[in-house]
């Protein structure tokens, strides 16, 4: 879905790669935290519920959307405390771990600026490894003492 039109955007943007130098594969998924905005585009306030964007990565690892930029004067985040507004960053890789964590976008950047999200400071970061991830004959394989040297007294 399209943004509105009046408000400021910003242009997230990333490449990831392996360890070894080979391009990921699957998506990105960028959702607005609070979700529930205050508007006054034109004077006349609304309230506005933003939904997830979905980025897919290319050929080369790399993946662009364009999001609302929270330093809009124009838009207010929808709790009745003092908020930052930031972004949650899910990471969905085929064959990798999944990764979840937050950014705030520097105050100050500009109308269509560029925010690189693979080089960006991660708060509250999770990773959850699907149940295959872990190679079988690590956790499947008897434990052996024969590698265990050493003297009790």
């Amino acid at each position: 879905m399209a943004l509105p039109d009046g408000f400021l955007r910003v242009v997230l943007a990333g490449r990831w790669l392996r360890p070894s130098g080979a391009p990921h594969r699957g998506e990105v998924f960028v959702t607005p935290d609070p979700a529930l905005i205050t508007a006054l585009p034109a004077g006349v306030d609304y309230t506005m519920v933003l939904s997830t964007t979905e980025m897919i990565l290319s050929g080369d690892g790399s993946a662009r959307a364009e999001v609302l930029n929270p330093y809009d004067p124009g838009i207010f985040p929808g709790v009745s405390t003092p908020f930052v507004w930031k972004y949650c960053v899910e990471q969905h890789f085929s064959n990798s771990h999944w990764v979840k964590y937050w950014v705030t976008l520097p105050e100050g950047i500009a109308d269509h600026g560029v925010f690189d999200l693979s080089a960006a400071p991660k708060e509250n970061m999770n990773i959850v490894r699907p149940i295959g991830w872990f190679p079988s004959h690590k956790w499947d394989s008897r434990f052996s003492y024969s590698g265990i040297s050493g003297t009790t007294a």
